[in-house]
């Protein structure tokens, strides 16, 4: 929790985060031992009647060595009343002793009203490894039904499907698979708001 962060006021529509975090301070007289774990961010946000978009940037020294990731990202969606529409693009760029690569993440997704109480979501997600690695790629579906069985308490049902290439052993949730295995998982459950 060594952050601050400053957020500008709401200007038509326009608002924008700035922050910076230190991470574990030391005593070596390395800058880049001193660096580990600090990092920043900036983030514009925009919404306007039926539209909402938004684009950020972040930086984090993520080792001894310098090494540094950047993620950059741009969001958009609007609402059409009975189904919104969300579009998401980021881009992950690694430097330092661990080598240098940069991955792109495209998203689409919807959620569309099912009668007064029902929502169904949908969504598809590709990876795409820049580094060489194109056994390292992966994308995915989801499809979720959510009821409203009154104001706090929601009955959802949903049912997620990674594919990963050779090398790609990315998860969902709790689950790491090993490399090249496509892992699934299906969700039934209740929440209830206090």
């Amino acid at each position: 929790d060594n952050m601050v962060k400053y957020r500008t006021p709401n200007v038509s529509g326009f608002e924008a985060d700035l922050a910076y975090w230190w991470g574990q301070r030391n005593t070596s007289s390395d800058s880049d031992v001193r660096k580990e774990g600090d990092g920043g961010a900036l983030a514009v946000y925009y919404k306007n009647g039926p539209i909402a978009a938004s684009a950020v940037t972040q930086h984090v020294y993520r080792d001894a060595t310098g090494g540094k990731v950047r993620t950059s990202g741009l969001g958009f969606s609007y609402d059409f009343g009975p189904a919104k529409a969300y579009l998401a693009y980021t881009q992950d760029k690694e430097s330092g002793s661990q080598g240098d690569g940069k991955a792109r993440t495209y998203d689409i997704s919807a959620e569309i009203k099912a009668g007064d109480a029902g929502t169904v979501a949908v969504a598809y997600a590709n990876r795409n490894e820049d580094d060489g690695a194109a056994g390292e790629d992966a994308y995915g579906w989801s499809l979720y039904y959510m009821h409203a069985l009154s104001k706090r308490t929601t009955a959802y049902a949903g049912y997620s499907k990674l594919i990963n290439k050779d090398d790609a052993n990315y998860g969902l949730e709790f689950m790491t698979p090993p490399a090249g295995e496509d892992p699934q998982a299906v969700m039934l459950g209740m929440r209830h708001k206090f």
